[in-house]
């Protein structure tokens, strides 16, 4: 399965949306060919939008985010623009690596088609 990673804080509320709706077109293209996902934004932002923004913190998403990714055996980085500087992300590559997982980086233009 792959773990698709993509940054996401920015405060720019807009920002953040395009963040989660570009994993979530990612996420529906490679479920389109029956490829195996997981999004973590797409699957927090239900779960968030369900809790009103309540009752989650962001130790549980890390957590969340870390036991998803192990149980995938390949990583996609979404290399949009903050991919580089997201703590995230970095976690995400250092963590993926560690337990040798598959790397790939997606170019922005590779998330559309």
């Amino acid at each position: 399965m792959i773990y698709i990673a993509c940054p996401f804080w920015d405060e720019d509320r807009e920002i953040r949306w395009a963040r989660v709706q570009t994993a979530t077109r990612y996420a529906a293209k490679l479920s389109a060919k029956g490829i195996l996902c997981y999004s973590p934004l797409t699957y927090g932002r239900e779960i968030e939008w369900s809790l009103k923004y309540e009752g989650t913190t962001e130790a549980y998403w890390r957590e969340h985010g870390l036991a998803m990714l192990r149980a995938c055996d390949e990583i996609h980085v979404l290399k949009i623009p903050g991919w580089k500087k997201s703590e995230g992300v970095k976690e995400e590559l250092r963590v993926a690596r560690h337990w040798g997982h598959r790397v790939v980086f997606v170019k922005p233009e590779e998330i559309e088609t």
